[in-house]
């Protein structure tokens, strides 16, 4: 996991690609993320030493600007922030279970100092359906309900996710290089290039590795677990998928095979994130009908629709 001053570093550049000119307040900006004067000083330095900006010190003010190498880590980490929040997101939840005594549910952490990351605290509704997600892969244990969504009430941290944090807490790497139950599908952002992983098959691509391993799905549940990884190992080789679109589609899938994967799959929930699934595909070919070109080709909006109709017949009656 990134230090608190890599997360510092990459919050400014961040801020600086996404600031309008005439509210590109540096020094207030590092304020609001809690630092000293120094430390202010510190983090415009590093990044300056790094040339990825160029700095503008103003007497006892900070401030700089991007370079354009700056600039192009920016929009990487911006395209990278939801798997980025995610993944911090399942850490700190992990960490608080493992120091609080008390946890009726998840209102403490919701409550604590741990819920704001890079001045955009999470939400609940984030912390649920991670608390569902560390849950389905086995991380923690909770009382189970039938109204109730998994993993929020009486949650405990179980041995696997204990072991998870005594390697260092990044529940990616450690999903990636643990045995797990059944299917699971591991994803992890980096600059360098990485791929997508599906039984014997790669295919790479310069953002996102999507890892599934596959043991047998539960009866009845085979077919539909086939078109999810199939769908999964194509994905990085829809280069027109960009930011959000391709993150909505990869989580989605990834979650529908984590609950497959669980005991007894509700059929329910199943139906619901196979919903979600296919609404990610729709957004995505949406531009296309709109008439927008925006980065999607004219091969998204038909790979779209016949996985939505692949995944819609696969579900178990």
């Amino acid at each position: 996991m990134a230090s608190r001053f890599d997360e510092q570093c990459e919050a400014l550049l961040m801020f600086l690609e996404e600031a309008i000119d005439g509210d590109r307040d540096v020094e207030r900006f590092l304020t609001g993320l809690g630092l000293a004067r120094q430390e202010r000083f510190d983090v415009v330095a590093s990044l300056a030493a790094r040339e990825l900006v160029v700095n503008d010190r103003k007497l006892a003010r900070v401030d700089c600007r991007l370079t354009g190498e700056g600039r192009h880590r920016a929009q990487q980490l911006i395209e990278q922030r939801p798997a980025r929040r995610a993944a911090e997101l399942r850490t700190r939840m992990l960490r608080w279970l493992d120091t609080e005594s008390r946890r009726v549910d998840w209102s403490g952490f919701l409550a604590s100092d741990q819920v704001v990351y890079q001045q955009h605290p999470f939400t609940k509704t984030e912390v649920e359906h991670q608390a569902e997600f560390l849950f389905t892969v086995g991380l923690i244990t909770a009382l189970s309900g039938d109204q109730a969504v998994d993993g929020i009430y009486g949650p405990k941290l179980s041995p696997r996710g204990r072991d998870c944090l005594i390697h260092g807490g990044d529940v990616a790497a450690y999903l990636g290089t643990s045995p797990v139950p059944s299917s699971t599908t591991v994803r992890n952002s980096q600059d360098t290039y990485i791929g997508s992983i599906t039984g014997g098959m790669q295919s790479w691509n310069s953002a996102t590795v999507s890892q599934v391993q596959h043991n047998n799905a539960p009866a009845g549940y085979e077919e539909l677990s086939r078109i999810v990884e199939l769908l999964l190992a194509q994905l990085p080789g829809r280069t027109e998928l960009i930011g959000e679109a391709r993150e909505d589609i990869q989580e989605a899938a990834e979650e529908t095979l984590a609950v497959i994967a669980g005991p007894e799959p509700k059929l329910g929930k199943v139906r619901r994130l196979i919903d979600s699934l296919v609404g990610a595909l729709g957004r995505a070919a949406l531009p296309l009908g709109q008439g927008m070109a925006q980065g999607v080709h004219e091969g998204t909006a038909k790979w779209a629709g016949e996985h939505s109709q692949l995944l819609l017949n696969s579900l178990p009656m």
